[in-house]
């Protein structure tokens, strides 16, 4: 029950650090200094993913909460069974959305979107050379160019 609080405390400074950028991203002289704009716009994208997986956390939460109090005040026992059925299903989804809620509080590297230069050296063997750059440019091709607008070969 308290890492619910601590999850739903964090949500609560976020959502309080969300209006604040949203009120530094309406102001017209934000674009007029490139990198802070481009932190700001940064974090803007970063807590909007966060909160929008916090706002389904806490719709769990709060109707949990209401089920609870539907068993214990209705009378009718099929009102009652479906209030159970409801509150099964939203517990359920509860620790799967903590999970992502987890992932998405860590805040993102700066240096992810930095390029790398790569340097091969050769090898006492040809062939473990010429495998680890077959490795090399298969990798780049599966996942490099999900990132950028370049070919593999490139």
């Amino acid at each position: 029950m308290q890492k619910m609080l601590d999850y739903v405390e964090k949500l609560d400074e976020l959502d309080k650090r969300f209006a604040q950028i949203n009120e530094m991203v309406q102001d017209p002289d934000l674009v007029k200094d490139q990198k802070k704009y481009k932190d700001v716009m940064r974090e803007h994208g970063h807590l909007t993913d966060v909160l929008e997986v916090g706002n389904e956390y806490r719709k769990c939460l709060s109707g949990i909460e209401d089920a609870k109090m539907m068993i214990t005040a209705e009378d009718d026992p099929d009102m009652k069974e479906m209030a159970r059925e409801e509150m099964k299903e939203l517990e359920e989804k509860v620790p799967v959305l903590e999970e992502q809620l987890k992932l998405k509080l860590i805040p993102p590297d700066p240096l992810d979107e930095k390029n790398i230069i790569l340097e091969m050296l050769s090898s006492f063997k040809e062939s473990q050379s010429l495998y680890n750059v077959v490795r090399i440019r298969t990798f780049r091709r599966d996942y490099g160019s999900k990132y950028q607008n370049r070919s593999a070969d490139s």
